[in-house]
């Protein structure tokens, strides 16, 4: 079986969100929860809702420094920009913004396993993630975790991805599990039935058979 390349595996992925956020937006409002996207700044959640909307980055980056924040400002290079590109952001587009990226990161977690597993197997793997209590409790907490979470997977996706073509490592070849015909080949050395390898077979057992058969006439009795 031929797996997808990299831009399949993308434009699949583009896919995916669209179908995993509107599962998590069918999940607020069935399970009544919706006021989790609404619900008011906690301390750390209102230094991060300050300084996204700081006029000026160059004083957010400064309050940073004194201390006003405990985590390197790089989260906050991609959501100022957008912050002040939307005309500011409150309690709830930043929640919204913070399950945009978790669900970035769970999507870079499906597009890996896509690269090397059946879709079904990748969506498995993805739900399982999902529904890990920490990325539920933090789906929207208005921090860095769904945006480092999105940074992670995709880096690896970057990482693992083929250059070129389907199959594992861009090869363009199926893979194929550890009892396929191609890995018994390949760990034992012997090649396709009736080649090289069984002209070898086949050789040997016979020197073996006719040095058993000297073996037994040297022991007879003369």
């Amino acid at each position: 079986m031929s797996y997808p390349g990299s831009r399949a595996v993308l434009l699949e992925s583009g896919v995916a969100f669209v179908v995993l956020g509107a599962v998590i937006a069918v999940v607020l409002l069935v399970s009544g929860t919706v006021s989790r996207v609404s619900h008011p700044l906690w301390l750390d959640e209102s230094i991060t809702a300050l300084l996204a909307n700081d006029p000026r980055f160059t004083h957010a980056v400064r309050a940073i420094r004194s201390g006003v924040e405990n985590n390197p400002p790089t989260y906050y290079l991609f959501l100022w920009p957008i912050t002040h590109v939307l005309g500011g952001l409150g309690a709830v587009g930043l929640r919204v913004f913070a399950g945009v990226s978790m669900v970035l990161a769970l999507i870079g977690l499906y597009a890996t396993c896509r690269l090397y597993f059946e879709r079904e197997r990748a969506i498995v793997g993805t739900l399982a993630v999902a529904a890990h209590p920490l990325v539920v409790a933090q789906m929207f907490e208005i921090r860095f975790y769904g945006a480092w979470l999105a940074a992670s997977t995709w880096l690896v996706f970057a990482i693992l991805a083929p250059t070129g073509g389907a199959g594992h490592a861009g090869t363009g070849q199926p893979r194929r599990g550890r009892t396929g015909r191609d890995h018994d080949h390949g760990r034992t050395g012997r090649g396709p039935p009736g080649g090289p390898g069984a002209a070898r077979v086949t050789s040997g057992r016979g020197h073996l058979r006719r040095h058993r058969g000297a073996g037994r006439r040297a022991r007879q009795p003369g």
